[in-house]
């Protein structure tokens, strides 16, 4: 009997001291983490309103509509036959916009189409994408290619690296290149106008170093066609007269040298 009432009073103690211990740490919980209250039980101001504010304030983030438009964008690291497009307005603001580095493509015609890393640029006239709104389509291997995105078009882009927004008034022609390899060339914001030569030398027999070449009215989308020539024998024309606006486009033609 002595040992059952021994097991009670110690089981009573056991029970007694987890309940204390719950008591203690809630009292603990209510200290630390509950906002104080007066006599009717409303909380109390907190000690540093301030320093709350300025914590959230600090790590709230702006909303979409505070936050301007990206002036770059960049088509780097997509997978094969994928490419980049934003909205004029919304994702980017209105303007030129120029390839950063130049671009070195690979046209894969010894590879098929999977093996194709040419740059590919062009706009939609509208936000969605179909072949009655394409606006301007260009390939290159080569170049610094440009376009300008209005408000509400869709620009595109493919393997062609980073893109960033021109300042305009664009700077003057004797500040530019004079010499320039075969690609997408923008008077006025990459070379300067003139008379240039092409340098490599056709093979008619050789395919590999027919020279074709093309130039632009303008960079604009819907730009005429001023000039456009494939030499295929070595008798064709060797020099090209670029004025500022205009585009020259050349593939296999051992880039061009300003003579005049």
């Amino acid at each position: 009997m002595v040992d059952r009432r021994l097991r009670v009073i110690g089981w009573s103690l056991i029970v007694g001291g987890l309940v204390g211990l719950t008591v203690l740490a809630a009292a603990f919980y209510a200290m630390e983490y509950l906002p104080d209250r007066d006599a009717e039980g409303r909380p109390l101001p907190s000690a540093s309103p301030a320093t709350a504010t300025a914590t959230a304030t600090a790590t709230e983030p702006a909303s979409p509509s505070e936050s301007a438009p990206a002036s770059s964008f960049d088509d780097s690291g997509l997978e094969a036959l994928e490419d980049l497009t934003v909205l004029g307005g919304t994702d980017v603001p209105a303007g030129l916009y120029r390839v950063i580095e130049p671009v070195e493509g690979d046209s894969g015609v010894n590879g098929g189409i999977l093996f194709d890393r040419s740059c590919k640029w062009g706009l939609y006239e509208g936000a969605e994408r179909g072949i009655d709104q394409i606006a301007m389509a260009n390939v290159t291997d080569g170049g610094h290619p440009v376009m300008r995105i209005a408000d509400g078009q869709r620009a595109y882009s493919q393997n062609c690296g980073a893109w960033a927004l021109v300042d305009e008034p664009l700077p003057a022609s004797a500040d530019l290149a004079t010499s320039i390899d075969d690609g997408y060339w923008a008077v006025g914001i990459d070379v300067a106008e003139g008379t240039y030569e092409r340098l490599g030398v056709v093979d008619g027999d050789d395919p590999d170093t027919w020279c074709v070449w093309t130039v632009l009215e303008s960079f604009e989308p819907g730009a005429a066609t001023v000039a456009q020539e494939f030499d295929f024998t070595g008798d064709g024309p060797r020099t090209v007269d670029l004025a500022d606006g205009q585009v020259l486009d050349s593939s296999v033609c051992g880039g061009w040298q300003r003579v005049g």
